[in-house]
């Protein structure tokens, strides 16, 4: 059961009195903006929220992080758009454009968007993702197996997000504490700068900045890019 406290039921209730007009585009369902549940917000809500937090935190950007919020899918835990210098930036081609391949990196990458890592927190893939299954929204694509042959199994294109993640980690040159490589090279990253995981096999790193780091993702038609601010 959720727990929400007065003030921000309050905030909601004067958000509905503001519009309550059902024909305004509406963040998605289980969507969360620093924690806080804001489904079903119209555009205007939102802003107004926005600006609320951006008052106790002036560097939040109100009209990016609106933004965010109305493209966020379905149980996305959104952090604020703030004024803060990029760190570090990697990107991958999509070489391997089957559906169900794309499809698992749209849900790796949606876990991983949005992820705070605290000074001197390890960051840990598997921990953040989870275990690649029919109930979290995975597919069977092809992957890498140990002797280097191709196989199907769910989750397929995981590793082309911790990869990506394993080169925005050394852009960064944050502490690597854990990382695998593949049987076999892969094509969408330089030799040598490939992470693979399983379920006894992770890509770990430690902020080992003195400042909070979040971490953002996107996936277009052609590329997966994350990156860290």
């Amino acid at each position: 059961m959720k727990i929400v406290s007065t003030r921000w039921l309050g905030l909601v209730l004067i958000l509905t009195a503001i519009s309550g007009c059902w024909w305004f585009e509406r963040i998605a369902t289980d969507v969360s903006l620093e924690g806080k549940d804001v489904s079903g917000l119209t555009e205007r809500q939102a802003e107004y929220l926005v600006q609320k937090l951006a008052h106790e935190d002036p560097d939040i950007k109100v009209p990016e992080t609106v933004a965010v919020l109305l493209e966020a899918q379905p149980g996305t835990r959104v952090v604020a758009v703030r004024k803060q210098k990029l760190l570090a930036l990697y990107s991958t081609p999509l070489l391997d454009r089957e559906p169900n391949r794309v499809h698992n990196i749209r849900v790796t990458v949606q876990k991983l968007d949005g992820q705070k890592i605290d000074p001197g927190k390890v960051f840990s893939f598997n921990e953040t993702v989870g275990q690649p299954t029919k109930t979290a929204g995975y597919k069977l694509a092809t992957v890498l197996a140990d002797d280097g042959s191709k196989i199907r199994e769910l989750g397929g294109g995981m590793c082309q997000v911790s990869s990506t993640l394993y080169n925005v980690a050394l852009e960064a040159n944050l502490e690597i504490v854990e990382r695998h490589s593949h049987a076999k090279p892969v094509k969408y990253v330089p030799e040598g700068r490939d992470a693979t995981t399983y379920t006894d096999l992770d890509l770990k790193f430690r902020n080992s900045t003195d400042k909070v780091l979040f971490l953002r993702g996107t996936v277009g038609k052609d590329r997966v890019q994350l990156w860290l601010y």
